[in-house]
C-alpha cells in the first residue's frame, strides 16, 4: 500500500536527517584526530586550560533546541493566522524544521571532518597532554618533537587529549553562526508583526550578538585561535544562509499553485479566487478592478510575504511598474 505525497515526503526527509546525525555520531565517537608532534618554539600551545563557559549541553540547547521550538511555534502560528489546512501546515513545518535540523548536522559533520583530518593543536595542548620528553635533559629542547619518539602524553584522559588535537575549525563558532544565520533569514521572511517594525530587527541583532559572544569566548578561554573561530563562523554562516533561503524562497512559477493548493484559505465572498493550475510570473496578468477599499481582503488573507521576497530577489514588478507591496491599493484579480 503506497503512502501519500505528504507522508512520503516526511519519511524521505526524516531518513536523510537520520543519516546525517548517524554520520555525525560516527565522526564524534568512532574517529580520532591524527597524533602529530609540535615545535618546541611554538608558544601558541602553552596557554593554561580554562573551563569552557559554553558547554556542549548549553551549546546544543541554544543552537538546536531553542531554534527548533521557534520554528514549530512560527509555523503553527502561521497556520492559525492564515487558516491553512493541517496537511499543508505539516508541509511547511517539515520544510522549516527538517531543513534546519539537516543543516545543523551538515555543519557539524563538515567541521568534524576537517578537525579529524588536520589534528590541529589547541592553545592549551601542553597542559592537557602533560608531555614526558625523551631527551637528554628531559625538556623540550629539539626543534620538532615527534609523538612516541621524542615525547608521550602522560594524561590518562584519552578523550581530553584527543580534544586538544581538534582546534581547527571551531565547532562552537560554526554551530552558533549557523543557527544565528538561519534564524536571521527565517525571521525576516516568516515573522510578520504589524504593530511594530523594530521587533524582528531587534531579534536579529540578538542572534548576531549571541553568535559573536559565543565565538569570542572560545578565544578568551584559550579553546581556539583567532583563525579557528573565523573559519568556523564562516562555515556556519554560509550553510545557515543557504538553508535559510532554501526554506523561505518561492519559485516564481510556483506562486499560483501556492495560492490555491499549498496555502488554501477558508474562502469568503470578498476573497478573490485564484486558478488551480501553476502560474508563471511571466504570464501573470493583473487586472485592477474598480472596487472600493472597504471591500478589499485583509493583508493576512492576501499573504504578501512571498511576493515581497520574490520582488526583493529578482527585482520583479508587475505591469507598468506595479509593486506587489502596494497590493492593498487596488483589488487584484489573477487571470490565467
Amino acid at each position: 500500500m503506497g503512502c501519500g505525497r505528504s507522508t512520503c515526503g516526511w519519511m524521505v526527509d526524516i531518513l536523510f536527517v537520520l543519516i546525517a546525525y548517524a554520520s555525525l555520531a560516527c565522526l564524534v565517537f568512532f574517529t580520532k584526530p591524527p597524533e602529530k608532534g609540535f615545535m618546541c618554539s611554538d608558544t601558541s600551545i602553552h596557554y593554561p586550560y580554562i573551563h569552557e563557559t559554553v558547554s556542549i549541553i548549553t551549546l546544543l540547547a541554544t543552537t538546536i533546541a531553542i531554534p527548533s521550538l521557534l520554528i514549530i511555534v512560527t509555523e503553527v502560528s502561521l497556520c492559525v493566522r492564515y487558516r491553512y489546512k493541517k496537511r499543508l501546515m505539516g508541509t511547511e513545518l517539515r520544510k522549516g524544521l527538517l531543513t534546519f535540523l539537516w543543516g545543523f548536522a551538515a555543519t557539524a559533520c563538515i567541521v568534524y571532518i576537517i578537525k579529524m583530518s588536520l589534528g590541529s593543536l589547541r592553545p592549551h595542548f601542553i597542559q592537557l597532554c602533560q608531555p614526558k620528553y625523551f631527551t637528554s635533559t628531559g625538556n623540550c629542547t629539539g626543534t620538532y618533537m615527534r609523538l612516541n619518539i621524542d615525547y608521550v602524553c602522560t594524561n590518562n584522559n584519552t578523550r581530553a587529549v584527543w580534544s586538544a588535537r581538534q582546534s581547527f575549525p571551531s565547532g562552537h563558532a560554526a554551530l552558533g553562526a549557523f543557527s544565528a544565520a538561519f534564524l536571521f533569514v527565517y525571521a525576516k521572511y516568516k515573522w510578520s508583526i504589524n504593530k511594530t517594525v523594530i521587533l524582528v530587527p531587534f531579534v536579529q541583532m540578538l542572534l548576531v550578538a549571541a553568535a559573536l559572544h559565543n565565538a569570542v569566548l572560545r578565544i578568551v578561554e584559550h579553546q581556539h585561535r583567532h583563525i579557528d573561530v573565523w573559519a568556523g563562523s564562516l562555515i556556519g554562516v554560509c550553510i545557515g544562509i543557504h538553508m535559510g533561503f532554501t526554506v523561505v524562497y518561492v519559485e516564481p512559477k510556483d506562486v499560483g499553485r501556492m495560492r490555491d493548493s499549498s496555502y488554501q484559505l477558508e474562502s469568503s465572498g470578498s476573497v478573490p479566487s485564484i486558478a488551480k493550475s501553476p502560474v508563471s510570473m511571466e504570464t501573470l496578468h493583473v487586472n485592477i478592478n474598480q472596487t472600493s477599499l472597504a471591500q478589499l481582503p485583509p493583508p493576512d488573507v492576501v499573504d504578501l510575504r512571498h511576493f515581497r521576497f520574490i520582488e526583493w530577489i529578482t527585482g520583479l514588478t508587475g505591469p507598468d511598474g506595479f509593486c506587489y507591496d502596494n497590493i492593498r491599493e487596488s483589488h487584484m484579480e489573477i487571470v490565467m
